[in-house]
């Protein structure tokens, strides 16, 4: 009879946990979020990762070695360190229109609807996030009496949990080590949830090349999180241009071939990411990077363990058409 993972000894969990750590082994990334003194000085810097250090005994949070000038390698945790790439994040928060009290109490409100908010059991990192969601609801209904709130008061943490103890249960430990670098500020900041859904009255289309509005929502963000209008990226994709390279006109990263998942549908992805919130503990920022670039991917069936398994949508053959229903 096979042992449920969450039952393992941590120990074991860290041998599992640090098969992904190998991975990063040889790559470059850029230093983010260190604290102290000495590590406010590395922020920013690129490193390579040149080892990984596979004992629980001795390295019990899963840090790196990462190398970053002539020396000694130093001991990172991989939440410490970003995709160099990750740098475009900075681009979109130049002039993100924030969200009304009344909308973010709405939103807070259809995710703390789901009755599996109120199961028995829940992990403690997600109980902790639904607290702060309804800590946030009643300061948003008492605000409504004309006081308004302190700009902290919509902010939380990237990853936001409870601090780890003797006492954290197995799921809550492999999550906190195996942690990714936040590409933005460390910050969750719910006025600014709709990041990248809409435009920002600052950028523009880079092939019509007017400025896409802070209320515009008709738009595509690719992968690569640059956005268009949906019709102006219909319409270079169709050209003879377009066809011949089928990239992104701003950075040339390829286009995937299903467009229609980059369409996107405000509403409906604003709430999903108040969602996440609660799930993942990632932040706005951290949702687009991660969990929106590649929208082609969705939860599969579940396998002989009765894991969920990652499976590839269909892709259309007909690469110049793009479906915008």
């Amino acid at each position: 009879m096979e042992v449920p993972v969450t039952d393992l000894p941590k120990e074991q969990l860290y041998n599992l946990s640090s098969e992904s750590s190998q991975q990063y082994v040889g790559q470059q990334f850029r230093v983010a979020h260190l604290t102290s003194e000495k590590g406010k000085t590395l922020n920013g810097k690129m490193c390579r990762v040149v080892g990984f250090t596979n004992s629980y005994a001795s390295n019990p949070d899963c840090r790196l070695q990462c190398k970053i000038t002539e020396g000694k390698p130093i001991l990172l945790k991989s939440q410490n360190l970003v995709h160099p790439s990750s740098r475009v994040m900075w681009d979109l928060l130049s002039a993100s229109q924030p969200l009304s009290d009344a909308k973010i109490m709405k939103e807070i409100t259809q995710a703390l609807s789901d009755p599996s908010n109120n199961q028995p059991g829940l992990r403690p990192d997600f109980r902790y996030r639904i607290g702060l969601y309804r800590n946030l609801l009643q300061k948003l209904v008492y605000s409504e009496n004309g006081n308004a709130l302190e700009e902290d008061a919509y902010c939380f943490p990237c990853g936001a949990a409870p601090p780890p103890s003797e006492s954290e249960d197995n799921m809550a430990y492999m999550m906190r080590i195996n942690k990714p670098g936040c590409v933005g500020n460390n910050k969750v900041d719910l006025r600014l949830m709709d990041l990248g859904l809409k435009g920002d009255g600052v950028a523009t289309c880079s092939i019509c090349n007017e400025v896409l509005g802070a209320s515009e929502t008709n738009l595509v963000t690719l992968p690569c999180v640059h956005q268009f209008h949906t019709a102006c990226i219909q319409e270079w994709l169709s050209s003879d241009l377009g066809r011949r390279n089928w990239n992104c006109p701003t950075c040339r990263h390829s286009v995937p071939s299903n467009m229609s998942t980059y369409i996107i549908e405000y509403d409906l992805e604003l709430q999903n990411r108040f969602k996440e919130f609660l799930l993942s503990g990632f932040c706005h920022k951290c949702i687009l990077w991660v969990m929106e670039r590649d929208r082609n991917m969705k939860l599969g069936a579940e396998n002989e363990h009765g894991e969920m398994t990652m499976n590839q949508v269909g892709q259309t053959s007909e690469q110049v058409r793009i479906r915008t229903s």
